[in-house]
């Protein structure tokens, strides 16, 4: 049978170190409470409990490096974890974190739309994309494309066009469809890119 054989607690950081026949395992402050553990002989599964809430605590302070740089989605948030931690306790870890009020996906995917439009000069459907793929909601995803502003897309269209432009013009069909196919790649509509191009003509 495994022994308790020494608690440390850090009162400032609210954790505790609880050794357990060699092995010392970082628990929280409330977890010790909670656990009522003290120094003697303990069952196999007290002795479970107290790895487990040692993995937990470490999977939330990794959870906690993670979010340090920067905004993330509770999904791509739970797919980092899962790299070190078990897919279960990451997946409470992340929810945990978005409960608790550290990940806004509705502010973070705003700001990732107008930060891509803004210095990127990317549209609409490349956000979209790109969003999708950093795991965040659906709803999140069209609030931060209703979030755009619809004069500045078509500006910085404009000044892709402007750039892009080849110097013979686009009179030629060749160089019209590269020009289009690099602007469709941009994130802009069929749609929107002949409008511009029109205008641009005229």
């Amino acid at each position: 049978m495994a022994a308790i054989t020494s608690i440390i607690s850090y009162e400032d950081k609210h954790e505790a170190d609880i050794a357990v026949d060699g092995e010392t395992y970082r628990i929280t402050s409330a977890d010790l409470v909670q656990l009522a553990l003290e120094e003697g002989e303990i069952d196999d599964d007290l002795l479970e409990l107290i790895v487990g809430r040692a993995v937990r605590l470490s999977c939330i302070k990794k959870a906690f490096s993670i979010l340090s740089y920067g905004d993330i989605s509770v999904k791509r948030l739970r797919m980092k974890l899962s790299e070190k931690f078990d897919r279960d306790i990451s997946q409470e870890v992340a929810m945990l974190m978005s409960e608790r009020g550290y990940i806004d996906e509705y502010a973070g995917a705003e700001r990732f739309a107008c930060r891509s439009a803004d210095v990127k000069l990317w549209g609409p459907n490349r956000i979209k994309s790109e969003l999708i793929k950093r795991g965040y909601e659906s709803d999140a995803i069209s609030c931060a494309l209703n979030s755009l502003d619809e004069d500045m897309i078509y500006e910085n269209l404009s000044e892709l066009i402007s750039k892009k432009m080849p110097s013979s013009g686009i009179d030629d069909i060749k160089n019209k469809s590269k020009l289009c196919a690099y602007l469709q790649r941009m994130g802009y509509s069929y749609s929107l890119i002949n409008h511009a191009l029109n205008a641009f003509d005229e």
